[in-house]
């Protein structure tokens, strides 16, 4: 059995969010260069982590949240996901999106931990590799050390000498298919299925 969670392509750019934000006017910082979230000012409506996740300044979560929850949080949220989602930046003499699609955290995630992801993730375009450094000078940048990066929707599953069911498949399903090759009890509270 074979498989992958990702697939893997060539990087074009570093696309660091956190500067993005700051020249939008989302992320201001206490002192100049910021290392971390210790430098965040209370100021700030939005921050970015690796690998492009964007979290809001908000209010009863961060320290010194800024965005109310409810109404403000959900206008802030829609307008950084229209405004990442036409994003551009330079790449080769012309303007690039770096950005696919930016989505809300409810439309990836469930559960009881929902409320601990980031408000908004970014799946970016192959080669845009999305980063959450606190300050750079620029919003791109091509370190020659670096050479790939992950990509989505080229994720592999290969089962030798067994027919997989025709159905989209999700990484919740691993686990139960490996148990069921091994002929070993799928426990009940699995979110997945088996795939044979």
């Amino acid at each position: 059995m074979l498989m992958s969670d990702h697939g893997f392509c060539t990087i074009r750019q570093e696309v660091f969010y956190n500067r993005w934000l700051a020249d939008a006017g989302y992320l201001k910082y206490t002192e100049e260069p910021a290392k971390g979230l210790e430098q965040l000012h209370p100021d700030s409506i939005a921050y970015s982590l690796d690998p492009g996740r964007i979290f809001i300044n908000l209010k009863g979560r961060e320290r010194d949240g800024r965005v109310e929850p409810g109404r403000e949080y959900e206008r802030v949220r829609d307008e950084l996901i229209a405004a990442a989602e036409s994003l551009t930046v330079p790449d080769s003499g012309k303007m690039v999106h770096p950005v696919l699609k930016a989505y809300r955290r409810e439309e990836l995630y469930q559960g009881p931990y929902l409320e601990q992801a980031a408000d908004i993730i970014l799946a970016p375009a192959d080669g845009y590799d999305p980063k959450g450094a606190f300050y750079k000078e620029a919003i791109v940048h091509k370190d020659p050390m670096m050479v790939g990066m992950h990509t989505y929707d080229d994720a592999f599953l290969y089962v030798g000498g067994a027919d997989l069911e025709d159905r989209p498949v999700s990484i919740l399903d691993i686990a139960p298919t490996v148990l069921s090759l091994m002929k070993q009890p799928i426990p009940e509270d699995y979110d997945g299925h088996p795939l044979v």
